[in-house]
């Protein structure tokens, strides 16, 4: 894209943001549509989507943007006004048409806005003009009409040919024009019938001309009437450019006011009765009275909806005047106003000055824990008691305060996954198709909100699972149909938060992963011996695909193949303190889970305090099961492993010393020792120090990011007194404990 200003940048920025997330949500609503052609909601919020994309387009000078989505637009209009009908076909290439404009609009800042379709553009919107065409529903002699003058004015444009002339086509027209005239003289004579209710509601535009016609308590009698005229003058044989003209200017002003007073259908009719009039206008064919009732039939049922009775117009005007208003309006104008006071209103603010502001708020914590100390050394001091309660009270109050604050900050942090998760259908359908699968992605969860910097961190990952689940996962269409299984296979992103971690799952409903698969894989590659392979359970050689290097494709591909496998993907997750976790079933399908804790740029948690070896360690309260006191004779070796009963269960007991390499323990004689049940998903542990102090909120803040290989701690959490304490990652101890057993 050509340098620009820096507004003009981030308008397009916002632009492509906007029409991105419009944009995913497409697919699911045509596959809804063509489940349920009655659900008006789902194809309108299509039409909605392309339609406004394509505005927006034109406004920034995007031509091949707005030709591609003017061409869908029209033939969405069409479904939407049951013209087409959305057949298998034409729904899968219409959802490939909506990820190839999403990967249009996701690279306009790289493109020059002035380039027109590609040839491969042109032939996707060919074939889905084609299915359209074949799709189409049996229309009236006017629609028809209609479609075949505008099938002459395309190929009026599109004409290379050096031979025709503006006579040749003209002639084509006349033609069209006659055999529709003589098909009406043969078949229709309701307009001549004598015998018709002379009582009957006015419908002919020469008869509306004797009605008044209001929208809510607005006259519009003189608009209406203007544009009955063109009709009016061309059914008796008239014509002239005047009215062609007039019916313009003013079709294209009630347009606005019939959307100002909630009357949408209206103001769509009238834009389309001045498009579709326009269009025949710029042709070479003469108008007349059946060209002309194009427009007309677009606007009749509404205007004949709008006439008013006489009477009841005075008593409007009247009831308007004392000061009374239509129950419809104030009513809509009601809501109006509600829907106006529920917009959200944002403001752009830049991720530096969040984090800094961030880190501002948390030094409050490390204010509080000051005064807690300074609390702790005047008690100890014997300092009046007045004075304490009242610094008790002060301190009390900061740290509610400070912690409601940090809170609503760390919630500035979050994002919803539903950008990150937006583009996966669209790859996975793109990959599905390089190998000739069908497959239909479903989105769980998308309004889960995480922290920004690991909604961005994990869009490497789940790329290469959203990958390896339709390249290895998914079956082709024939495979599945043998197995019982619908020819499309089926992919869940799942997205969701507990109390303490962010889970994303990945499911399909493919093939799964075969064990004796892996096993034979694992000794062709030389990864195991044979006896070796053989002593795996199930659940260990399908864990192999994490083993690095180690791939089951057939062949090397652009999708898969290279080396570069699942062990990737594990280690990035690792990276992030998370774990990734397997499930399969041959012939049922696969399960990723990625569980990550929640944990921010700037944490705080409530834990325990505890000493040992004269260091200050903090338990995070989530994995605190139970606090005991145990009698070092109870403590026994089993198999080389320390254990301990406690409550009648029997834990692994294990000291911080051994989990830190710290010197041994220093117990007086007689002195218990105290211990803490800790657990996490890997299982429970008992550990044990030399002394328990309470509990303590604290902010952590991540040692990861200095000591990339850092284990058994989660962070570092200022004191007072300038002390600091270290936070233990109990996941990380138990997980290696267990290793270990």
């Amino acid at each position: 894209m050509a340098a620009g200003s820096q507004d003009s940048v981030e308008l397009l920025a916002d632009f492509a943001a906007e029409a991105g997330d419009a944009l995913h949500s497409v697919p699911d609503e045509l596959r809804a549509f063509h489940e349920d052609p009655n659900n008006a909601d789902a194809i309108n919020a299509v039409f909605r989507a392309v339609h406004s994309i394509k505005g927006n387009a034109g406004f920034f000078g995007l031509v091949a943007i707005k030709t591609f989505a003017h061409r869908l637009e029209n033939t969405l209009d069409d479904i939407r006004k049951q013209k087409v009908e959305l057949t298998d076909d034409l729904l899968r290439e219409l959802i490939a048409a909506i990820d190839r404009l999403d990967e249009m609009v996701a690279g306009i800042m790289d493109a020059d806005p002035a380039d027109p379709l590609s040839p491969e553009d042109q032939q996707q919107l060919e074939r889905i003009t084609q299915l359209s065409n074949s799709a189409r529903v049996e229309v009236g002699r006017e629609e028809r009409l209609f479609l075949a003058v505008m099938d002459l004015v395309e190929q009026m444009r599109s004409a290379t040919d050096s031979g025709s002339s503006p006579k040749m086509w003209a002639d084509q027209f006349a033609e069209l024009i006659e055999e529709f005239r003589q098909e009406a003289s043969g078949g229709d004579t309701t307009a001549t019938d004598p015998n018709a209710d002379a009582t009957a509601p006015a419908t002919e535009p020469a008869d509306l001309r004797l009605k008044q016609f209001r929208i809510g308590e607005r006259d519009i009698t003189e608009d209406v009437l203007a544009m009955l005229e063109l009709f009016v003058d061309f059914q008796a044989g008239e014509s002239g450019d005047r009215l062609v003209t007039q019916f313009f200017e003013t079709a294209e002003r009630l347009a606005p006011l019939a959307k100002d007073a909630g009357d949408k259908e209206f103001s769509e009719a009238l834009q389309k009765a001045v498009s579709d009039l326009k269009t025949i206008v710029n042709s070479p064919l003469d108008l007349d009275a059946t060209l002309v009732s194009v427009a007309w039939d677009h606007i009749a049922p509404h205007v004949i909806r709008l006439q008013v009775d006489s009477d009841k117009s005075k008593e409007s005007k009247e009831a308007a005047a004392s000061g009374g208003g239509s129950p419809n309006n104030e009513a809509r104008g009601a809501k109006n106003n509600d829907t106006n006071r529920g917009r959200p209103r944002l403001i752009r603010v830049r991720e530096e000055k969040l984090d800094e502001f961030l880190e501002d708020v948390s030094s409050l914590f490390i204010t509080c824990e000051l005064f807690k100390d300074l609390h702790s050394r005047m008690v100890a001091e014997g300092q009046p008691s007045p004075l304490l309660d009242e610094m008790r009270q002060v301190t009390r109050s900061f740290s509610e305060q400070s912690t409601a604050l940090q809170k609503s900050l760390v919630a500035l942090r979050q994002l919803a996954v539903s950008g990150l998760f937006s583009r996966f259908p669209r790859l996975a359908r793109s990959i599905a198709s390089q190998l000739e699968k069908q497959v239909d992605v479903q989105l769980v969860g998308e309004d889960t909100e995480i922290d920004k910097a690991l909604v961005e961190q994990l869009d490497a990952p789940l790329t290469h699972m959203i990958r390896n689940s339709v390249d290895h996962g998914i079956e082709a269409p024939d495979v599945r149909r043998e197995c019982g299984k619908p020819e499309t296979g089926r992919i869940w992103l799942k997205a969701e938060k507990t109390r303490s971690h962010v889970v994303i799952t990945i499911q399909d409903d493919g093939a799964g992963i075969d064990p004796a698969k892996m096993r034979k894989k694992a000794v062709e590659k030389g990864v195991l011996s044979p006896d070796e392979a053989a002593a795996l359970s199930d659940h260990q050689a399908q864990e192999l695909i994490f083993h690095p290097g180690f791939s089951t494709a057939e062949k090397v591909s652009d999708v898969s193949g290279r080396g570069v496998g699942m062990d990737v993907v594990r280690t990035a997750v690792q990276e992030l303190n998370g774990e990734l976790i397997l499930q399969s079933e041959v012939g049922v399908g696969t399960t990723f889970r990625m569980e990550f804790p929640l944990r921010e740029a700037v944490l705080v948690i409530d834990g325990l305090m505890l000493e040992h070896c004269g260091q200050q360690f903090i338990v995070p309260f989530e994995h605190i099961r139970e606090i005991a006191e145990v009698d070092p004779k109870g403590l026994q070796r089993v198999q080389d492993v320390t254990v301990v009963n406690v409550r009648g269960e029997t834990y692994h007991a294990v000291s911080l010393s051994e989990v830190l390499d710290l010197p041994d323990m220093e117990l007086a004689p007689g002195q218990r020792v105290p211990a803490v049940l800790v657990e996490c998903r890997f299982g429970t542990l008992c550990l044990l120090a030399e002394q328990l102090y309470g509990h303590r909120q604290v902010v952590v803040n991540g040692l990861r990011t200095i000591f990339p290989g850092l284990d058994n701690l989660a962070g570092v959490a200022p004191l007072g007194g300038g002390q600091l304490a270290l936070v233990l990652s109990i996941t990380d101890i138990i997980r290696h404990r267990k290793q270990q057993a």
